[in-house]
């Protein structure tokens, strides 16, 4: 008598207490499986909504504040900034995927102060939520509007109108044209309170050259 002959013997003599041990070990095998897939999904859930945070370490000057943009919105500036080559340096880093640079300012339009962003298409990586109608600044004076501050153009200029119009708004006390090339959906964040332009029409502007 060999061994699965004992084992099918035993099954066939005690069929209830058999069927309610391999029902056990069914349920049982069934909700590690469970359990193992809604690790993995959460897993996998949690890695795509860090992904969409956009920037996992933000690099400041000593004495910058983390959220330049709500300083620049009341009126101050920003007091440190880095060299620009220090985008160089993270980006070298270990494990870094990607390396945004930004340059903080302000434009005044009606006597109220508006953030305004240098960045580059770096930018795009770090917050792929973005949706931009119209195109993604690349030449010197081009912008794309914050949807809040498309439509406070829209409702008190008369010179915009809509993607390939201009705004005229002062910076460092000079009257500068820019030429809006995109507008920013709806993000139900600062995002939507910004302009962003070209790294180097910021730095022209604002007089931060190689920061």
């Amino acid at each position: 008598m060999n061994l699965f002959t004992i084992v099918w013997d035993g099954i066939r003599r005690r069929k209830i207490r058999s069927a309610l041990s391999i029902l056990g070990i069914t349920i049982a095998a069934t909700a590690l499986f469970s359990l193992i897939a809604l690790k993995q999904g959460y897993e996998q859930g949690m890695q795509a909504e860090l992904e969409k945070m956009g920037a996992q370490i933000v690099a400041v000057a000593k004495g910058c504040p983390y959220e330049a943009i709500a300083v620049i919105m009341t009126g101050g500036q920003v007091p440190a900034t880095l060299p620009e080559d220090v985008v160089e340096q993270i980006q070298k880093l270990p494990n870094v995927a990607s390396a945004s640079p930004n340059v903080y300012g302000a434009y005044k339009y009606l006597n109220l102060s508006h953030p305004l962003i240098g960045i580059t298409s770096e930018e795009l990586k770090l917050k792929s939520w973005w949706k931009i109608q119209g195109r993604f600044p690349q030449n010197f004076g081009e912008v794309v509007l914050g949807s809040v501050e498309a439509k406070m153009f829209a409702d008190k200029s008369n010179e915009f109108k809509g993607i390939g119009d201009s705004i005229t708004v002062t910076v460092g006390g000079k009257t500068v044209p820019l030429k809006v090339v995109g507008i920013l959906e709806t993000t139900g964040s600062k995002d939507d309170y910004s302009t962003y332009t070209t790294l180097q029409t910021a730095q022209d502007l604002l007089n931060l050259q190689g920061r």
